[in-house]
């Protein structure tokens, strides 16, 4: 391989990066050609090797660069079933089973965008699911799809369909919403999933995000931040809830029971993979996140800490979000490389995180909003301080260095 090459491919390692083994000539080596690996490390080592988690393997690796080949984006060519022809064929398939309805679909509506059942393995359910996470812009426009099979299964059981919720979400906000729920209920070992475990779905999970990267992990990372308005449409104020991919804000919080629904796709399934993904794992998605996303990763800090002001003040969302917010920011914590983790004071944040609940501490009040959510990240450490008796606030605020 050329040096050009070479320079080539070094700028576009880095964290995150799916590659594919090849040609590694060891003995160990040969077990691992043709395996998916993701690159962990930031910079290579001294003797050229990037550290690795090569998919289904416990142990990470070094690997140099003339071993790693660029997985495409889109690996397989099958043309996308016809919308209105995949909508006649899903109502011929009701009144069947799940184990019917999975037995008879064949052909091209297995190979459709996002249509993936559970008698398939677990690495290629959870790519096609991610399929879903994919959004139009000027330069490309993904073919829309009918839920059929897992993302079906789950997406079926969501709140959102009773009569008396409305919603301001467009047709790929629902698929977004159908791949959140359907890969969250894998990662959790939801029964109907049929997962071995969640460790392995975690990981699955998780190279299929990264495999589809950046429009993938933006488009989690955005229903989170820009969540669109889910309740009765007597409340619907469209100023809260506008959505600019270019211009990213925090859209308005709401405690319905069709959203916290909704809302524990996404965040269910960050927590379920920081529960279940070895600690270098996690660690490298948030060094992606923060790395190509500038804009909306403080942003999704802001919507955890959030729900944590929010169950502090005891909305139906904030009780039933928080758990899953803490365990994700008991995760960041770890992230010590980022320069924006490093503001925050890490004992008291691990305090609060392993708290089962928060009491209401009117103190609290005086620092948010009308809809009970932070302002500024700047008054996180402030809002902090009252969600805990004053004298283990202060004692974990000193053992910080505040």
């Amino acid at each position: 391989m050329s040096d050009s090459k070479n320079d080539d491919e070094n700028a576009n390692i880095g964290v995150g990066r799916i590659v594919v083994l090849d040609g590694l000539q060891s003995a160990a080596g040969k077990k691992i050609n043709g395996k998916y690996a993701m690159v962990l490390s930031s910079e290579e080592t001294d003797d050229g090797r990037w550290e690795c988690k090569v998919l289904h393997r416990d142990k990470t690796v070094g690997i140099k660069i003339n071993f790693m080949k660029s997985v495409p984006q889109t690996e397989e060519d099958t043309p996308h079933p016809d919308y209105m022809e995949m909508c006649m064929y899903k109502m011929s398939l009701m009144g069947l089973t799940v184990r019917e309805t999975q037995e008879r679909t064949i052909g091209k509506f297995r190979h459709g965008r996002g249509i993936c059942y559970s008698d398939e393995s677990v690495f290629h359910r959870a790519k096609k699911l991610v399929q879903l996470l994919d959004y139009p812009d000027e330069d490309h426009t993904p073919p829309q799809t009918v839920m059929l099979g897992m993302s079906d299964l789950f997406y079926s059981s969501l709140a959102i369909h009773e009569a008396k919720f409305q919603t301001g979400c467009s047709m790929y906000d629902l698929e977004h919403m159908a791949a959140c729920v359907s890969l969250a209920g894998m990662a959790q070992g939801h029964p109907q999933s049929n997962c071995p475990s969640p460790a392995e779905a975690c990981e699955c999970i998780l190279f299929a995000l990264m495999g589809a990267a950046p429009r993938s992990i933006e488009t989690l990372l955005g229903f989170l931040v820009m969540t669109p308005y889910i309740g009765n449409k007597s409340d619907y104020d469209e100023s809260l809830f506008r959505r600019s991919r270019e211009n990213p804000a925090l859209t308005h919080a709401q405690d319905n029971a069709a959203y916290i629904d909704v809302m524990k796709g996404p965040i269910g399934l960050l927590c379920f993979l920081m529960c279940h993904l070895k600690k270098e794992c996690s660690l490298a998605l948030f060094k992606y996140m923060e790395q190509h996303f500038q804009e909306l990763f403080p942003l999704m800090i802001r919507r955890l800490f959030t729900i944590l002001a929010r169950e502090s003040a005891g909305t139906a969302d904030g009780k039933a979000l928080g758990r899953y917010s803490r365990n994700i920011l008991a995760r960041i914590c770890d992230f010590r490389e980022s320069s924006f983790i490093q503001r925050f004071p890490f004992p008291l944040y691990y305090y609060l995180c392993e708290c089962e609940s928060f009491e209401y501490k009117p103190e609290a009040q005086q620092l948010l909003m009308e809809d009970r959510s932070i302002t500024r990240l700047d008054q996180v450490e402030e809002v902090m301080m009252c969600l805990v008796e004053p004298d283990i606030a202060f004692a974990f605020w000193d053992e910080a260095g505040n």
